[in-house]
């Protein structure tokens, strides 16, 4: 029986591990913000991106890190490693979209596959 659960924050920039912590937390739903708050602990500053998967959405996780001034990037739907992010139409983003759909598009765009993308290395 796994009674664990396991998390590690990277640097991407310099393929450095910045954060790791080991829980009975069953879930990453709630996660992102504590995971940040870490981040911030150890390295003395507050990230300006992040990406996470699907396990850490919340529309309440996004919304906090995203007022905090973090370029978010978590998916709302579950992915598969091998798929790749639909694009997106181009223009304005229509008024009165969710946090969730807002996200879907934001993935969409060129940057947000590139950014995302960026957590599989």
């Amino acid at each position: 029986m796994q009674a664990y659960n396991a998390r590690a924050v990277v640097d991407s920039a310099h393929q450095v591990i910045v954060v790791s912590e080991v829980s009975n937390e069953p879930s990453d739903k709630e996660q992102a913000k504590p995971m940040v708050r870490l981040v911030k602990e150890n390295t003395g500053q507050q990230p300006r991106q992040m990406s996470a998967d699907a396990g850490y959405y919340s529309k309440e996780a996004v919304q906090a890190l995203t007022s905090d001034g973090i370029d978010v990037y978590i998916p709302p739907d579950k992915m598969k490693h091998t798929s790749t992010l639909a694009q997106v139409p181009r223009g304005r983003i229509p008024k009165g979209l969710s946090v969730a759909d807002r996200m879907r598009r934001k993935l969409g765009t060129k940057k947000g596959r590139k950014s995302y993308g960026l957590r599989k290395e």
